[in-house]
Formats: C-alpha cells, sequence, structure tokens
C-alpha cells in the first residue's frame, strides 16, 4: 500500500536468455533455451509468447489440451487467452482433423456446421482498433462464403472476412466492415497457384488513423484510408467461424498491432503452419524449443522478438538472436563440406555431371 492505495503495477522491464545456440540438423522439438523476464512488483507470474499477449482470442488447433472432442466431433476449442470466449458448435457438425492442412499439421473443418464464440455479442465489436489474423484452407472454389463474422450479412454493422471471386488466375478475399455511412470492403486478391493450399491472412484496422490494410502470407494486397472511429455494434450477433473452410489458428486483438508486431504474427503463423520459414516455439514458461530444422549453411543466425507478460497483462519485449552452429558435412572426407563440394561423394564425376545423367551425387556407386 501506498498512501492508502493499492501500489500501481509495473510491467516487466527486461528479458534475459541462457546461451540461444543450436546445432543446425537437430531434431524438432529440440530445448534452444530459457528466458526469465525481470518482474518490479516481484510476483513473478509471467507468461512469455512469440506474439504480443494476450489477444483477445486465440484459437490454436496444434494445443491438443484446447480441443474437447468425441470421435473427431468437435464439441469445443478453448481460447488460450482466457475470458470464457471459447468457441462451440452453433449448427451443424464440425470436425477436428488431425491431419487436415497435411504434413501431420491439425485444422477444424467446417465443410458441415459452424462454430460461435461464447459471449462474443457485447464483447468483440464497437472497437476502434481490430487485429485479425487467421490460419486457413478452402475446401472449394465456390464463391461469397463468409469465413469468420459478426454480422447477418448487413456488414453495416459489425464486420466479416470472406471468400470472394476465384478465377484461374486469382482468388478473392475481402474485409468488409461496417461504419455510420452504410458498409465497406476491402478486396484483395492472391494468386490462385496453390489454391488450396493453407494461407496466413491478416487484417489490421485503426480507427483513429482510419487506415485498414489486408495481407496474405506477410504481403500487403489492399489498403484504404476509410476505417471508421469505431466499428458500429452488432450486439445481437456473436462472432461465428464456418463458410466450409479449414482452420488451424485464429487470433483476434483488441488494438490495431504495429507493423513490427504483426510482422512477428506472420513470422509466427507462417513458420508454424506453412513450413515456409523457420519456426520455433516457446512455452509459456519460457522454454524455446525447435519447430523446424536449421541448416548452418544456408541458414545463418535467426531473430525473434519475446514477449514478457504479467498478471495485468502488461508486457515487455525484446528481440533476440538464435546462433545456428556448424555441424561438419564431409561425406568423402576430402577437407571440403558437403555444401562447397562439387563432387561430394568423391567418384570423380561433379555433382551437375551426376543430376545430368540420373545418377546420385551422394552415391559412390550410382554411376
Amino acid at each position: 500500500l501506498i498512501s492508502g492505495h493499492l501500489s500501481a503495477n509495473s510491467a516487466p522491464t527486461d528479458i534475459t536468455a541462457s546461451n540461444l545456440a543450436i546445432e543446425e540438423n537437430s531434431a524438432i522439438g529440440t530445448v534452444i533455451g530459457e528466458f526469465n523476464a525481470t518482474d518490479p512488483d516481484g510476483e513473478g507470474n509471467l507468461t512469455y509468447s512469440l506474439i504480443p499477449y494476450p489477444p483477445k482470442l486465440w484459437l490454436d488447433a496444434s494445443d491438443p489440451a484446447t480441443i474437447e472432442q468425441v470421435g473427431g466431433n468437435l464439441t469445443k476449442w478453448l481460447n488460450k487467452a482466457g475470458g470464457n470466449h471459447d468457441a462451440v458448435v452453433a449448427s451443424g457438425s464440425v470436425k477436428f482433423l488431425a491431419d487436415g492442412l497435411g504434413n501431420s499439421l491439425p485444422a477444424v473443418n467446417t465443410s458441415s456446421g459452424q462454430l460461435k464464440i461464447i459471449d462474443s455479442n457485447t464483447s468483440f465489436d464497437g472497437w476502434e482498433k481490430l487485429t485479425i489474423g487467421l490460419v486457413y484452407k478452402w475446401t472449394s472454389i465456390s464463391s461469397w462464403n463468409d469465413a469468420l463474422w459478426k454480422s447477418a450479412g448487413n456488414t453495416s454493422r459489425g464486420y466479416a472476412i470472406s471468400k470472394m471471386n476465384v478465377t484461374t488466375q486469382n482468388q478473392g478475399t475481402g474485409f468488409w466492415y461496417g461504419s455510420s455511412t452504410g458498409n465497406s470492403r476491402l478486396m484483395g486478391s492472391t494468386q490462385t497457384a496453390a489454391i488450396f493450399e493453407p494461407k496466413v491472412l491478416t487484417v489490421v484496422g485503426d480507427g483513429s488513423t482510419e487506415v485498414v490494410k489486408l495481407f496474405a502470407n506477410g504481403v500487403e494486397i489492399r489498403s484504404a484510408s476509410n476505417f471508421p472511429p469505431r466499428l458500429v455494434q452488432a450486439r445481437e450477433y456473436d462472432v461465428k467461424i464456418g463458410g466450409g473452410h479449414l482452420f488451424s489458428e485464429i487470433l483476434i486483438y483488441k488494438d490495431a498491432l504495429d507493423s513490427a508486431e504483426r510482422s512477428s504474427v506472420e513470422d509466427y503463423l507462417m513458420g508454424k503452419w506453412l513450413g515456409n520459414r523457420h519456426s520455433v516455439l516457446v512455452d509459456s514458461n519460457g522454454t524455446l524449443k525447435t519447430n523446424s530444422v536449421f541448416d548452418y549453411e544456408t541458414d545463418g543466425n535467426y531473430t525473434l522478438t519475446i514477449w514478457a507478460t504479467d498478471d495485468h497483462n502488461a508486457s515487455y519485449d525484446k528481440n533476440f538472436t538464435i546462433s545456428v552452429t556448424n555441424v561438419v558435412e564431409d561425406l568423402d572426407g576430402d577437407g571440403t563440406e558437403d555444401h562447397y563440394d562439387l563432387d561430394i561423394d568423391g567418384d570423380g564425376l561433379s555433382n551437375a555431371e551426376e543430376l545430368l545423367y540420373n545418377s546420385d551425387p551422394w552415391v559412390a556407386s550410382s554411376i
């Protein structure tokens, strides 16, 4: 107590780490190091994360502790951010698929049903700022299906992310949002070369600047300067998830993440679900593990941001670098590492010559 009042909470003031080094080719799940933050209040109840924490909603199909199912039929998808805003089945049948995205990556399938977020009618609208990040995969090319929405199709109130026009060249994704003058929509297109591959979609709307931006796999595909000062409320409607899509992770923030924060979210989601960049995972206690295999010759060091958040949602973030250490790989023992060796197996034929004649440059007897 200070002068008869409760002392104000202070955010964590620093984060330290053990030696963050990992040998190349280490197995997925290898511990890299530990993070520890300083809590000036001395409470020590800190949560560590790779993304700004906490979001308003965090649904993660890769976390088995958050999936409640019976024989593959999803009954509840727990919100990792707490607050009782869990996802339950609103209609039909929603499936949990352990290999929904392929490569043993799970997903929730809404082809035959919809989910709703509990008690979201008065908790997820009327905001000045909003960020939505989701990992999804289309199951068909049919157009005009809402994926995540808080409205009744009339987006003069609330908001909605929709799959829209589909052509042989492009697939359209739209973010609809209500304002006092009616509804607006922000449409962007991504190439359909990988139409049924998983994607990361991010929407950031800021009523203080009136700017709204739409990103696909970390690349901005459309922006506008007509985001309302405050989203018009649609309080008779809950947040719904469906449209026949597969969903693996969904994040909603009651804030407009800045570019660095958004990039951290996208790096986390793409590394975890798309496999097109390196991935690590940190548990809530601060243990950092690999979620992909690192290669010294091609990857070098890896930079990430860690957030430490206390029980009062005050946070501190800091950048760290993981050092990827070399393991000498020299198949033919000639003193030149395989990555730089023009004749890896030492059989007298160059790697290029062997590939030209369908021989294996890693096997000397394959000539």
